[in-house]
């Protein structure tokens, strides 16, 4: 999967990034988002997503919405220190991990799984 080029939204200082493919694709992977690495905030829902994965150059994230998807495992979280909400609802979670580096956490959705 390439973003490039299929993004709808970079805000001017490049600290949101939602994708024009989120419902319509299904895409199994995050990857190619190197260039982002300053967003603060993404909307990756209602993709087949199977892995929080391609995310962890993104050191100053502090929204991630990741909600119906087909996560089974929480993992690739230890470098957002600075994450306050936390979206993964309505995925296939069983076991809740992963989370201690993240110091600002205020939210964290795992209703639905």
């Amino acid at each position: 999967m390439h973003y490039k080029g299929k993004t709808s939204k970079i805000c001017h200082q490049n600290l949101i990034l939602t994708a024009d493919f989120n419902s319509i694709a299904g895409f199994e992977r995050i990857e190619n988002l190197e260039a982002y690495e300053k967003v603060k905030a993404i909307w990756l829902e209602s993709n087949a997503l199977k892995k929080i994965e391609g995310l962890d150059h993104m050191h100053g994230m502090k929204c991630l919405y990741l909600h119906q998807n087909k996560i089974p495992k929480m993992e690739n979280l230890l470098t957002f220190s600075k994450l306050a909400i936390l979206n993964l609802s309505h995925n296939q979670i069983t076991v809740v991990e992963g989370l201690e580096n993240c110091l600002e956490l205020t939210t964290v959705d795992l209703s639905h799984n």
